[in-house]
């Protein structure tokens, strides 16, 4: 156990090992805010977790070189084995489970929770996405969208927006249009367009159904 700075500490070798003026501060493990100068209330438990944050205020992380990156963002929650991994300047992120929001550089306001969740791609930087459940949009580089459950959305890879996915293994009809819906793989969304058995919503029409319709 040392101490570093104001009321900052540091359990186990090389954790908050270079705070100077940073106060508030607690490291939990091997080279757990290892290079901290001047950052306040920010707490990394286990292996490396915050590895690289200098700077900035009120971040946790817990798991093995969760929040690892961390330079200069704020208001971060990164819970699990790499969670919120490559995140530099990004601020109000949660990401829980491993590899969670994992390609997360200047990202800001996601929520990623289960494996791969909101995973992202190398490169690239996204907004307000929330994604539950594993591969949930693990490959959108986009903004506002929403997947839950299972592999929803998990194999868009263009820079898309305002989506809504439900259920598993949900995929919307074009995988780079914006402002579509799918529930189930059963009901979809697109422009206003409602269509229920389809996704082919290339119509002047408000509401699409395909098969027989029966009323009692």
């Amino acid at each position: 156990m040392h101490f570093r700075g104001t009321n900052n500490i540091g359990i186990w070798s090389w954790s908050v090992r270079t705070a100077l003026t940073g106060n508030a501060n607690s490291g939990y493990g091997h080279e757990s805010l290892n290079a901290l100068t001047n950052g306040y209330s920010n707490t990394a438990v286990w292996f490396k977790s915050m590895f690289r944050t200098t700077g900035w205020y009120n971040n946790l992380a817990a798991g093995q070189e969760s929040l690892y990156n961390n330079n200069n963002g704020s208001y971060n929650t990164a819970l699990g084995y790499q969670a919120v991994y490559t995140n530099t300047t990004g601020t109000g992120n949660i990401g829980i489970w491993p590899s969670t929001v994992y390609f997360n550089g200047a990202w800001s306001n996601n929520i990623g929770i289960g494996y791969y969740a909101l995973r992202g791609i190398t490169g690239n930087s996204t907004s307000n996405n929330i994604a539950l459940g594993l591969n949930s949009l693990s490959g959108t580089t986009g903004n506002n969208n929403v997947a839950i459950w299972v592999y929803a959305w998990d194999e868009l890879r263009w820079t898309t927006a305002n989506n809504i996915l439900i259920g598993y293994d949900a995929q919307v009809g074009s995988p780079t249009g914006s402002n579509q819906l799918s529930i189930g793989n059963w009901i979809y969304g697109s422009g206003g367009t409602i269509g229920i058995g389809t996704s082919s919503l290339a119509t002047a029409a408000k509401l699409k159904i395909a098969g027989q319709i029966e009323i009692t």
